[in-house]
């Protein structure tokens, strides 16, 4: 803006301060205006991120209530779990079971005689090796030493059809092993290595075949250091195999996960249903439906007592998101297991239609999870359990471009056309600091002049006043 620097030359009036004072009386009640509107859309811009953030983190807490699996969990403890685990799903039937662990899955390893040193040459020909029916084959040559101990560990372990056995070699005090292990356990992966000779091979390949069905075992060139063994348990009498550490089917429902064997040792396994959890999810329902609301109701309420409003307050977004919750809350869920079950309220959850909270009746919900624990995740799971409902309720508010985001837009916009009202408040300041200086610029200039006028009159009668009083004289 442009600014008088100085007071009037011939006035002696403070110009720049008068001019100052005028401006700011001028652009007072305007700018006090933008400052409230502004001030008002940054306010309800936070009010809606503080409903935005309510609503995200109630929707996110609905994602666990659509998978009935999580309604009927069960919980398996056995009294010992040093020798295995246990995991149940809903399928699982409620029970004591007792569970022996007689042997544990183990890869098939079987070892070479001892050779002098990696670089040692074994011979040539073609090995085939077979694991579970598959069969893949290496044609060893001598050439660049491709017969040595370490080319035959790397020609196994490199080959693009290996069918499941990785080669290793152990040093010990008689020299180096080539040791072929299964990747898998269980009996059914065995390794079978068949060695095929003519005229023209050299060596002693021959010395790498196994033949795991030999008897006796120790008849083969190369010697068995680990059996493939197959898990066995058993469970109240009845006998269950499996080729890896994790047993599953020979109780409906639960999934063995076996750590040691303990021949002749039973130990107990129960199974029952987890009404821990299936309430603790309700509960946690009901406290994120709570906080939600307790935010809303924060944002809309009316202090009579002082005056105050809550920013949201009479807010149509607001009041409709209200209403569909609570519409959707006490609706009845057709799909449910149990008509008697079909409804929040007869669960024991209720609504105070004072605050729009829920209660939840503990006496009420613990019967039913004794009775009927598997038709209580009917309620809230599914394409069109209560969860479901209510997520497609707050689906048109916090989806992309959904209707918060354009409240949101709308505030921003208000905000930058605030911003663009200022600016030009300030350029038509200082106009109005431009007229207002050059108006008392000119009346200080009149001033001056009048005043030399007056000083050049009273000079001159002065002159007149003397002539006067001497020719009295």
């Amino acid at each position: 803006m442009p600014s008088v620097t100085s007071s009037g030359l011939g006035s002696g009036i403070d110009i720049k301060g008068i001019v100052e004072q005028l401006v700011a009386a001028e652009r007072a009640p305007r700018e006090s205006a933008l400052n409230r509107e502004i001030t008002s859309h940054q306010a309800q811009l936070s009010a809606f991120g503080s409903l935005r953030a309510s609503l995200e983190e109630f929707d996110t807490s609905l994602a666990a209530l659509q998978d009935i699996a999580t309604f009927q969990q069960r919980s398996a403890n056995n009294n010992d779990s040093d020798f295995f685990t246990a995991e149940a799903d809903n399928t699982a039937a409620s029970g004591k079971y007792d569970v022996e662990v007689q042997s544990l899955a183990q890869h098939h390893k079987i070892a070479s005689t001892a050779y002098t040193d990696n670089s040692t040459a074994i011979g040539t020909g073609t090995l085939d090796i077979t694991v579970d029916g598959n069969t893949f084959s290496l044609v060893i040559t001598d050439i660049g030493g491709s017969d040595s101990v370490e080319s035959i560990r790397n020609a196994i372990n490199n080959a693009s059809d290996n069918v499941g056995v990785t080669a290793t070699i152990v040093e010990d005090d008689d020299g180096s092993h080539l040791v072929l292990s299964s990747t898998e356990t269980g009996k059914a992966n065995e390794i079978t290595v068949v060695v095929t000779t003519d005229g023209g091979d050299t060596g002693t390949l021959s010395d790498l075949a196994f033949d795991p069905t030999l008897i006796p075992i120790t008849d083969n060139p190369m010697a068995e250091k680990g059996q493939a063994l197959d898990s066995v348990v058993v469970v109240d009498g009845f006998t269950k195999s499996s080729s890896s550490l994790t047993v599953e089917g020979i109780i409906q429902g639960v999934t063995l996960t076996l750590k040691e064997a303990d021949i002749g040792n039973k130990h107990e396994l129960s199974i029952s249903l987890d009404k821990t959890s299936t309430k603790g999810l309700i509960d946690k329902f009901v406290t994120s439906y709570n906080a939600l609301i307790g935010n809303i109701n924060a944002l809309t309420s009316y202090d009579a007592d002082t005056g105050t409003a809550g920013l949201l307050q009479g807010d149509a977004t607001v009041n409709l998101i209200s209403l569909r919750l609570r519409q959707g809350i006490n609706s009845v869920i057709s799909s449910a297991a149990n008509t008697d079950l079909d409804t929040l309220a007869e669960l024991g959850i209720t609504t105070d239609f004072s605050t729009g909270t829920l209660s939840s009746d503990a006496e009420k919900l613990n019967d039913f999870l004794d009775s009927d624990f598997d038709a209580i995740g009917t309620l809230f799971a599914g394409d069109t359990g209560l969860a479901a409902r209510i997520e497609d309720i707050l689906e048109p508010y916090l989806k992309l471009d959904g209707i918060l985001d354009v409240r949101d837009d709308g505030f921003n916009s208000g905000i930058e056309r605030v911003n663009d009202q200022f600016i030009a408040l300030d350029k038509r300041m200082e106009s109005v600091e431009a007229r207002y200086s050059a108006q008392f610029l000119a009346m200080d200039l009149l001033v001056a002049e009048l005043t030399n006028t007056g000083n050049f009159l009273t000079t001159q009668l002065e002159g007149i006043g003397n002539i006067i009083n001497f020719r009295r004289r």
